[in-house]
């Protein structure tokens, strides 16, 4: 899809999410903002209308069905029809899964999975009627690759994986005139390790594996996002994607070896490499 009109973009206030906003904007599209974080959300809109661009932001919970139906039904009242939908809301936990409490796993699915089964459901329809339109889901690495102590958010990324290749299969062999693309980026320069901040209440469990990491691990992880690649730059290949209508978006080749160690054990039916730290 060349020439989107409207696109909606979760997590749409900082990291990725904002980087695509700012790429479809610069390239005609009036965009529509979601997120949790007000003041940035309202930073994030600011920013793109200085730039000459056109968009509206909403406070969105991607893990409530009814609030994802009326970003749904505000922007295309507000902008029309969506083209694009980008799924890209995302919290992290980590630490060995055994010690996962399940206010962990169930924030982190009900942001990073649940939050992109509701934009489907809310969106994809509609593009479907329509004959047009185009899904982004953005997973990781961490969909393709199972590091230790990232199983909370390995299962969610794994599940976008799955759920948009199985997208992709349905609506191309329906000739729908709808696409779909995973992106599945390593490391990226977002604020992911401090998630956290926004997490709600109803998700906490009176510990918190992510900041529980001791503050010196958490500052050798702030400086490696440092110089880890831009959203922006990431964002450009999301779209140049979009448009291309390719369904894989895997940026960093750094991490291939990964890919190709995970598949070999597959297809030769042995185990695979152990993964040690520092993850790479």
């Amino acid at each position: 899809m060349s020439d989107p009109r409207v696109a909606v973009v979760t997590g749409g206030a900082s990291g990725i999410g904002l980087g695509l906003a700012r790429v479809f904007a610069a390239r005609g599209a009036a965009v529509a903002l979601a997120d949790v974080e007000p003041e940035a959300l309202d930073d994030a809109v600011s920013a793109i209308e200085a730039a000459g661009g056109r968009a509206i932001g909403m406070i969105v919970d991607v893990g409530d069905a009814e609030a994802v139906d009326e970003l749904a039904a505000r922007t295309e009242a507000d902008l029309g029809p969506v083209d694009v939908v980008c799924n890209n809301a995302g919290v992290g936990v980590n630490g060995p899964s055994w010690q996962a409490s399940l206010a962990d796993w169930r924030w982190v699915l009900d942001v990073n999975l649940w939050g992109v089964i509701h934009g489907v459901r809310a969106f994809v329809p509609g593009m479907v009627e329509r004959g047009r339109g185009h899904v982004v889901n953005t997973a990781s690495l961490a969909g393709l690759v199972s590091y230790p102590e990232m199983g909370v958010y390995n299962v969610s990324k794994h599940g976008v994986v799955t759920l948009s290749e199985t997208l992709w299969h349905e609506l191309k062999r329906d000739d729908t005139g709808v696409g779909v693309t995973v992106v599945c980026p390593g490391l990226v320069n977002t604020r992911i390790i401090e998630s956290d901040r926004n997490r709600p209440e109803r998700h906490r469990s009176g510990r918190d594996q992510m900041t529980g990491s001791s503050e010196e691990r958490r500052a050798a992880a702030r400086a490696i996002y440092g110089q880890a690649m831009s959203p922006d730059d990431l964002a450009t290949v999301v779209v140049d994607a979009v448009a291309a209508d390719e369904l894989n978006v895997i940026p960093d080749a750094a991490y291939d070896h990964r890919l190709a160690q995970r598949h070999d054990a597959i297809r030769g039916r042995h185990d695979p490499e152990v993964i040690r730290f520092p993850l790479s």
